[in-house]
């Protein structure tokens, strides 16, 4: 069976969710940062708790290495898929991520 201590904490995920955001969906992020930024964070910390619960259903299965299930729960939290969106300016970007790594 996988260790689950070799496995990435909820925080990661969401860092990870984000980023994915910022990258594919900017201006959506953007605007929910401005005008519900507790809906933000609400979206970030759901899809961190379905790899949590995939995380747990794939250590039962006990047949994957923990880096095969990080690889599966990072395509699930953030897929690399389709062609990024137009970046925030720095400075948006900046307060975003610094808005979240504020978060607990």
């Amino acid at each position: 069976m996988a260790n689950i201590q070799n496995l990435p904490a909820p925080k990661t995920w969401q860092r990870a969710r984000l980023k994915y955001l910022l990258q594919y969906e900017p201006q959506r992020v953007k605007s929910l940062f401005q005008s519900d930024p507790e809906k933000l964070h609400n979206e970030l910390k759901s899809k961190a708790q379905q790899a949590v619960q995939n995380k747990r259903f794939l250590l039962e299965k006990g047949k994957l290495s923990p880096d095969q299930i990080s690889e599966i729960l990072l395509n699930l939290v953030a897929p690399s898929d389709g062609i990024p969106a137009k970046p925030l300016p720095e400075d948006q970007e900046f307060q975003i991520r610094d808005w979240f790594e504020s978060l607990n």
